[in-house]
């Protein structure tokens, strides 16, 4: 769903309409009657014709521009007035297997079953979440009104960033890159990547607003596995993903994956080949819809899966020490730590500025300049691993070309067969280029 042409031009004050009809009126009129020359009262009666139905249809015209798009169409064209306000609300009730709805900027998943309503007002963006769960990927808006998701009294507000928002028997927030802001009444509290927030529908007077915590392991502890069991099946993307480590078919081949989690929390790292142990990298478990019913097991009949959304979802690691604050403060803080520390602290300082300058700041070109830096002086680096995807997220984003496949077979050179990230990195280096 499209929701880029719904957006109706502005009204035309008085001083417009007056502007445009003396101009109407002026260009017909000219031709006319000129000094010294004389016309034939047939010709002058066409031409006056002419400017009465020049002025009849610069009016209809007008007026349709001016009372903008019939209520509940959706095929209206627009202008270049981005940020008017939409012609009006778009409810959307997902089906069984979801929706996906882009707004221009910002792409939103709704899950099956879920019920939301879009609105422009004021130049920004609002989605009222009535039940179910969006993900969305927001686009900076740098300049511009926020990006706000509401469910019930609770706002989430975003500049830019990756996050999901469920609502059921609790609101849940979970952000996977960049920051939002999660109000309710007069508290506020900010959520930054790999954390995540949970409160009451319905807030009990005078109870304090609900603390942020750190995400699960797979990055969704809020959003993707509500319950916390192993194979619970979840339903937020467009990927068929189970937070048991369960992944379907890439392009028809099926992956083999261990068991779910252990009762110690720990988990086992995915293999390519039996009894070849992996580092334990997670896929997300939020990744996607079970298209074929709940416990869908990975094999024949599994959806492919969208490799672009794959590489995305997979975690990153947070940057040590965690630093709290706007990215250009956090950047600044690690780059003191680069200059003040030495060994592993130079390294996860290196490590943390490519994060920040690739989720909360979206420059790439400078993430990649630190992310290289990273591997020629820490080659052994304890974030290595994470150093290495990161590279290949970045790199991929405009499509699997040479830099791109050249990444992944730097990843496989290093960490080949360890789970769900070197068979990824397989396929990138499979796809060919466009």
């Amino acid at each position: 769903m499209n929701l880029r042409h719904r957006i109706q031009p502005p009204p035309l004050d008085d001083e417009r309409w007056t502007n445009i009809e003396r101009a109407v009126v002026l260009a017909a009129t000219s031709q006319v009657a000129r000094p010294g020359l004389t016309r034939p009262r047939w010709l002058l009666a066409g031409w006056a014709a002419a400017t009465a139905l020049a002025c009849g249809i610069a009016a209809v015209a007008l007026w349709l521009a001016w009372r903008g798009p019939t209520p509940g169409r959706t095929d209206a064209p627009i202008g270049p007035a981005a940020t008017a306000p939409l012609a009006a609300p778009i409810a959307i009730a997902a089906g069984p297997t979801g929706s996906r709805v882009d707004l221009g900027d910002a792409v939103v998943e709704v899950a099956a079953g879920s019920e939301v309503t879009v609105t422009r007002p004021g130049g920004g963006v609002l989605l009222e979440l009535a039940a179910g769960t969006v993900d969305l990927v927001v686009a900076p808006r740098a300049g511009r009104a926020p990006l706000v998701v509401r469910a019930a009294d609770v706002d989430v507000i975003v500049v830019g960033t990756e996050f999901s928002v469920r609502r059921d028997e609790q609101i849940h927030v979970a952000v996977r890159e960049g920051v939002v802001r999660v109000r309710r009444g007069q508290d506020e509290v900010r959520v930054v990547a790999g954390q995540a927030w949970a409160g009451p529908v319905t807030r009990v007077a005078g109870a304090p607003m609900p603390a942020v915590t750190a995400a699960g392991p797979d990055g969704s502890d809020a959003v993707g596995r509500p319950d916390g069991a192993a194979g619970t099946t979840v339903a937020t993307g467009p990927l068929q993903t189970r937070s048991d480590g369960v992944m379907p078919t890439l392009r028809d081949r099926v992956a083999s994956a261990p068991d779910g989690a252990r009762a110690d929390g720990e988990r086992p790292g995915a293999t390519d080949q039996p009894g070849r142990a992996g580092r334990g990298d997670q896929p997300t478990g939020r990744t996607g819809r079970d298209r074929t019913g709940e416990g869908a097991q990975a094999g024949a009949g599994a959806p492919v899966l969208d490799l672009a959304t794959a590489i995305r979802r997979q975690p990153l690691a947070p940057p040590q020490p965690v630093i709290a604050g706007e990215p250009a403060a956090q950047l600044a803080a690690y780059q003191r730590a680069l200059t003040e520390g030495k060994g592993a602290a130079a390294a996860a300082a290196l490590y943390g500025m490519a994060v920040v300058q690739h989720r909360g700041l979206g420059r790439d070109t400078d993430a990649l300049r630190s992310l290289d830096a990273y591997l020629r002086r820490f080659a052994s680096g304890e974030e290595r691993a994470d150093v290495l995807w990161l590279r290949i997220r970045i790199l991929c984003r405009a499509g699997f070309g040479e830099s791109c496949r050249e990444a992944a077979h730097s990843y496989l050179r290093a960490f080949a067969g360890d789970g769900v990230r070197a068979r990824l990195a397989e396929e990138i280096v499979a796809t060919t280029a466009p």
